[in-house]
């Protein structure tokens, strides 16, 4: 009975003390450190949030505009949380979560967003 159990849990990949847990629909995640798992989606949020990435060395400017030229409103350092608002493959559009900072990030200094992804 007990390998049975742990078979058709398995198969399903939801196994807690040889006790079949349930059905769930996990989704794929990705941390910013590469460590993959799977993760049920009644723990995710639809507000999406990216960290500044760990590799940057110095700290990254939130800009006023999206040109590298604009005034820097704030700099922040790596794995700060953000929540993105907008993205159009190169330039961001954040607020630094639980503070009244925003502004816009170069996309590839974001772990979180893919390459050329486009967030409306």
């Amino acid at each position: 009975m007990a390998r049975r159990r742990y078979r058709a849990a398995h198969r399903l990949g939801v196994l807690a003390a040889g006790c079949l847990l349930g059905i769930v629909l996990p989704s794929q995640m990705t941390s910013a450190d590469g460590i993959s798992g799977c993760m049920h989606r009644a723990l995710l949020s639809s507000h999406r949030t990216v960290l500044i990435g760990p590799w940057m060395a110095s700290p990254v400017p939130i800009r006023a505009t999206p040109r590298a030229s604009a005034n820097a409103v704030a700099k922040l350092a790596a794995r700060v949380r953000v929540a993105v608002r907008s993205c159009d493959g190169t330039w961001c559009n954040v607020e630094v979560t639980g503070h009244d900072v925003g502004g816009f990030v170069r996309q590839s200094a974001l772990s979180g967003v893919y390459p050329n992804e486009k967030i409306m």
